[in-house]
């Protein structure tokens, strides 16, 4: 049988529409090499596990080119790809497979829970959930803008069940939006990022004082609080 050739191409999660494949031709000291076939295996990808692998199977037209594109794939599967060299008289020998190949373009989903309308303090927290069905989450990160714009928390622990406290007092009153974004290992981000607005009102109510000038009608005989009688 004909000596295998080498296949090559970047393994781990990706985001991409296609696989690059690189390969270098095997020999056959007899007839000569006749062809090379490309071929691949395929597993379901979940939680940023592959699952069982089936069979190999071709992949494109015999002896393409180097490097070549497989463009066939589809989100939340793994593929491990591998060259087959076959001589003149159709010995064949195979490679070895190469690294798993994690496909995930879809993006992770997440939520900032309900609080109340107006918000204060030192220590105000919002919480939240995430989520992504194939690559698994990487992390999530929660920002603000409005009159003043910055980050409220970094990757924090637990992403899929995440808690982030904000110092209020550190901003300006007013109308805020707060931003959560999920990133999972593919590189895939929540777009547009999950939002909810607030109000921070951390200035006290001002007292605005009433007063009256005594006069001598007897229709004003009595004043309760604000209102005169």
């Amino acid at each position: 049988p004909p000596v295998a050739g080498v296949v090559s191409y970047t393994g781990g999660f990706v985001n991409a529409t296609g696989v690059l494949l690189n390969y270098t031709t095997g020999s056959d000291a007899d007839s000569g090499v006749g062809r090379i076939q490309f071929q691949r295996r395929q597993a379901g990808l979940a939680n940023g596990s592959c699952g069982g692998f089936g069979t190999w199977g071709n992949v494109g037209l015999p002896s393409p080119g180097s490097p070549y594109l497989d463009t066939t794939i589809a989100s939340g599967k793994c593929y491990e790809y591998r060259i087959v060299t076959y001589d003149n008289v159709e010995n064949f020998t195979p490679s070895a497979g190469g690294p798993d190949v994690m496909i995930d373009t879809t993006q992770p989903v997440g939520s900032i829970d309900a609080v109340a309308p107006f918000i204060s303090g030192s220590n105000f927290q919002f919480n939240g959930t995430a989520s992504d069905l194939h690559s698994g989450l990487l992390r999530v990160d929660l920002t603000y803008s409005g009159p003043e714009s910055g980050s409220i928390c970094t990757n924090p622990p637990s992403p899929a069940t995440w808690s982030c406290t904000w110092d209020t007092t550190s901003v300006g009153d007013g109308s805020y939006e707060i931003r959560l974004a999920v990133t999972d290992f593919a590189g895939n981000v929540t777009s547009p990022p999950i939002t909810r607005t607030v109000l921070v009102d951390n200035q006290a109510p001002v007292v605005m004082g009433v007063s009256f000038t005594e006069l001598t009608n007897a229709q004003y005989t009595q004043v309760n609080g604000g209102v005169m009688y």
